[in-house]
């Protein structure tokens, strides 16, 4: 089956894992949730496989993590680094670190829509910029509201799983 052929701008969230690019560390369990620009970003995304300024910013509406990924997650977005013995500020933010990430949804086909397809959501570089989001802290989870994402260029891959 073609990407083209499949109603990508219909998923509206995502679950998988996120891998950091530079250490290889793993967030096993993170949930996005798109808002409708970004889900027809992502769809025209995957159909081209080029990452080009109107596709590059998305928006995620809610990630929800749970509290062990969060450090790995937030690491470099403030300009606050802890020495063990304090706190120091730096004139600027670090820089925030850059995932490979793959995700499971479910969505129809363009010809049938009464027919739902199991995918595979494979991005190659990206990065989660906080400055704007509202955080949630539960006992076992985080949830952000409003964060943003930057694609980076890379190979971004949509398979149906069989």
């Amino acid at each position: 089956m073609k990407v083209s052929e499949l109603r990508l701008n219909d998923i509206k969230e995502v679950n998988g894992s996120i891998k950091s690019l530079k250490t290889k560390e793993i967030i096993n369990k993170i949930t996005l949730s798109f808002d409708i620009s970004s889900r027809k970003k992502l769809a025209k995304l995957f159909i081209c496989n080029i990452v080009t300024p109107d596709v590059q910013n998305l928006c995620i509406e809610q990630l929800s993590i749970e509290q062990s990924g969060n450090e790995l997650l937030t690491r470099g977005q403030s300009s606050y680094v802890d020495t063990k013995t304090g706190f120091v500020l730096f004139p600027q933010r670090t820089s925030p670190p850059h995932f490979e990430a793959t995700f499971q949804a479910k969505t129809a086909s363009t010809t049938d829509t009464q027919r739902c397809y199991d995918i595979e959501m494979n991005f190659g570089d990206f990065s989660f910029d906080f400055s704007t989001s509202e955080k949630i802290e539960h006992a076992d989870k985080i949830i952000y509201k409003n964060v943003n994402l930057l694609i980076h260029p890379s190979d971004n891959i949509v398979k149906v799983l069989e």
